[in-house]
């Protein structure tokens, strides 16, 4: 789920990224909440403007609605999961989600990102990363410092193209044996976590 999701101007750059301007970055994409089915246009923005929350789940959706940049500033929550948006994405270069979007759960699809190269998720509250995660194979940059992480992925190795890992601030207690498989990290942040005992080497053979 995604709580304080940007508004004004950064509203507008969402919508025009996903109506097919050129934008390359996105901000606070993905989270759950509610369905608009039985509702009418006037009565479904209605209630969002009223509670924040943008509900447009499972909509068959191709394209974010107009009706959601003209909300503005009073969108503190968008749901735009199990859609059709997915084409839009083939281009991504960075990823960046807002510490105040607080996520805890990353979904499947982001799997599907494939050119993506900067991973940014710091600061959020976040439980526990999806195994597809070993799919962005072109991922140079994952950021995931200050969450509420205590395992890694295995699949955390596959990601051959890594140079900078940082997952400090977390509640891990053991690194995943494969991280040694990542040979182009040139830098490896692991400060302020629990780990189980002393790391006596380093975890990059």
């Amino acid at each position: 789920m995604l709580s304080g999701f940007p508004t004004g101007s950064l509203l507008r750059g969402f919508y025009s990224y996903f109506c097919g301007s050129s934008c390359y970055s996105i901000y606070c994409i993905m989270g759950c909440c509610m369905s608009k089915r039985g509702t009418t246009r006037a009565s479904r923005v209605a209630r969002w403007r009223s509670t924040g929350i943008v509900g447009l789940r499972d909509s068959n959706l191709k394209c974010l609605p107009s009706e959601v940049l003209e909300l503005e500033r009073a969108v503190r929550m968008l749901d735009i999961t199990h859609n059709k948006l997915g084409q839009r994405f083939v281009h991504l270069y960075t990823l960046e989600v807002y510490p105040t979007c607080t996520i805890v759960d990353i979904p499947l699809e982001i799997g599907s990102l494939v050119n993506i190269q900067r991973l940014i998720l710091s600061e959020n509250h976040l439980e526990r990363l999806p195994i597809t995660l070993g799919k962005l194979q072109s991922l140079k940059v994952l950021a995931i410092d200050d969450n509420r992480l205590t395992t890694l992925p295995d699949e955390l190795g596959l990601l051959v193209r890594l140079e900078r890992l940082s997952v400090s601030e977390n509640s891990l207690r053991s690194l995943p044996e494969t991280i040694g498989s990542l040979r182009n990290v040139i830098l490896l942040r692991i400060c302020h976590c629990r780990f189980a005992g002393l790391l006596t080497s380093s975890p990059l053979h």
